[in-house]
């Protein structure tokens, strides 16, 4: 059984306040989009050499992120070619990345 509570008493503005407009709060990127640009950007710059495995568990560690934007940055990653996914869940970078990373 729900109690009713008593109405809030509203504040009055103190004498001389001065009332301000803020603009909205706009959200951030989302967490998995951050983790996506990161390690997209690491393999653009060649930091990332071919071969190299990206787990999930890694991202989170490296990025201080959970697991749901470390998992749909790599999900997103390998759908686009960037990354090799493993059959125990792993990604590597593949090897014909090589030169699109070092290309200027």
């Amino acid at each position: 059984m729900k109690i009713p509570r008593a109405p809030a008493a509203k504040k009055a503005p103190a004498a001389g306040a001065i009332q301000i407009l803020l603009a909205p709060i706009v959200r951030a990127e989302p967490l998995g989009d951050q983790a996506y640009a990161s390690v997209r950007e690491a393999l653009a710059c060649g930091a990332l050499p071919p071969g190299h495995r990206l787990t999930v568990r890694g991202l989170v560690d490296l990025l201080g992120i959970g697991f749901t934007p470390a998992c749909e940055a790599l999900n997103r990653l390998a759908a686009e070619g960037c990354l090799d996914t493993g059959p125990r869940g792993g990604s590597m970078v593949p090897s014909r990345l090589a030169a699109w990373a070092s290309a200027p």
